[in-house]
């Protein structure tokens, strides 16, 4: 691995100057990815979406791209040394180049950086400052777009030096209409304040997030295995949860242990219906509230827990599955790539219709959207303001947002029956390619 000299110094041993040419005389497509070893790696416990996106998409890149070299800009000195170790862990074997912090005009050998995030400012303005605006394009992606730093660093965009040629994707049309409802307030109050008249904005492409689908191909052995270790009988009903528990950051869930309730009630007997939760738990006091209340709605449903799975286990939930569920009432659900993985596992679906979801879950076809409401924008202007003056933090910000959420429990129960008494259906909806039990 090698440290790419920036521009004026001679250019012998210089890895971006010796990128081959197409007989066009153009280089091959690349990208250098901004690089922090944690914002690529679900090898922790506290597993979020960012980070199974982002590993995900650097195995793609690996695998697909058909880089001539991996390229990464280190966003602090220390990432540096980390860059190679994780591309070959990954399995790539093309040479690795690491840029570091203070070089971004080296990117103009690349042309473009990718940033795991919307917040694309900084590194905008330090393209400025080395007068390589035209050398290089900056692409960022969203993911939570609800804290008061990412929704500010959003608004910052408009004073930065953007080029018509940066953009930031959108995983979903709800993040688009955040961004753009966050751009176009900060020109406006640039305009009222300043008379600004002329802006630049990042382009905004809505581009859903992706995953191997390999990776969700199981033997019927696996199914076997799994379901046998949490006593399912195959007969009976495996429902799967894949989600932290977090009912002020991620979903309540109430509505689907009162679903679960009604539906146990009307099985046939000796057919049981098991509740899979996967998912770290935010704290003991919410880990014990889930379990307590298991116990109280659904007496009748078998919960099986498992926190932050190693890697080498995930597979086996999917595969012990007959339907993913995952209610969302939260303003920092802005796609759910876990309801992605759950249509690759040819698991049937039942979500809320939030966010993303509407992206994904064609309603009817990959499983259910059930009814959900919150209250009217501009409903609590009392929460934004203490959100924004810091006299509440972020979790008690979204603690106190999902209490103008309501999930219609009713049309859940309705959704989860038709998918625990009708197979056929069950595995129309999620199940083609999954053999038949």
């Amino acid at each position: 691995m090698r440290k790419l000299a920036p521009p004026g110094k001679p250019r012998q041993n210089n890895d971006c100057m010796s990128l081959p040419t197409l007989s066009s005389g153009r280089r091959p497509a690349n990208a250098a990815l901004a690089f922090m070893p944690e914002g690529y790696s679900t090898q922790h416990g506290k597993l979020m979406g960012r980070q199974s996106a982002t590993e995900g998409f650097l195995r793609a890149m690996i695998r697909h791209a058909g880089v001539d070299r991996h390229v990464a800009y280190a966003l602090a000195p220390q990432a540096m040394a980390s860059f190679a170790p994780m591309i070959r862990a990954l399995g790539g074997r093309a040479p690795v180049s690491v840029i570091a912090p203070d070089n971004i005009a080296a990117l103009g050998e690349i042309g473009t950086l990718l940033l795991p995030q919307p917040n694309i400012g900084a590194q905008a303005g330090l393209r400025a400052l080395a007068r390589a605006e035209r050398a290089f394009s900056i692409t960022g992606i969203t993911h939570t777009l609800s804290s008061r730093a990412v929704m500010a660093g959003v608004a910052d965009l408009v004073s930065q030096p953007l080029q018509d040629w940066d953009a930031v994707v959108c995983t979903s049309h709800s993040a688009r209409a955040m961004m753009t409802g966050l751009l176009a307030a900060e020109e406006d109050r640039l305009a009222q304040r300043l008379g600004a008249s002329r802006f630049t904005r990042p382009r905004l492409p809505v581009i859903p997030l992706g995953i191997d689908t390999a990776s969700f191909v199981f033997p019927p052995a696996m199914r076997a295995q799994w379901r046998a270790s949490i006593g399912a009988g195959p007969d009976d009903f495996v429902l799967l949860h894949h989600g932290r528990v977090s009912w002020h950051a991620k979903a309540h869930h109430w509505p689907m242990l009162a679903a679960l309730g009604r539906v146990s009630a009307r099985m046939a007997p000796g057919r049981r219906l098991h509740l899979l939760f996967v998912g770290w738990s935010s704290n003991e006091g919410q880990e014990a509230a889930l379990r307590a209340q298991a116990a109280a709605i659904c007496p009748n449903v078998t919960l099986h827990r498992a926190g932050g799975l190693q890697p080498e286990r995930r597979p086996g939930i999917w595969a012990a599955a007959d339907a993913f569920t995952l209610l969302a009432d939260n303003i920092q659900e802005t796609f759910g790539l876990a309801v992605v993985e759950a249509m690759a596992a040819g698991l049937p679906v039942l979500v809320s219709d939030w966010d993303g979801f509407r992206d994904t879950v064609r309603d009817g076809q990959d499983g259910f959207r059930i009814p959900s409401l919150m209250a009217a924008p501009g409903t609590a202007p009392d929460l934004a303001m203490a959100h924004g003056a810091g006299a509440i933090d972020y979790d008690h910000f979204l603690a106190a947002t999902t209490q103008l959420v309501a999930i219609d429990i009713a049309a859940t129960t309705a959704a989860l029956e038709k998918l625990v008494l009708d197979a056929p259906a069950r595995r129309a909806m999620g199940g083609r390619r999954r053999p038949a039990p």
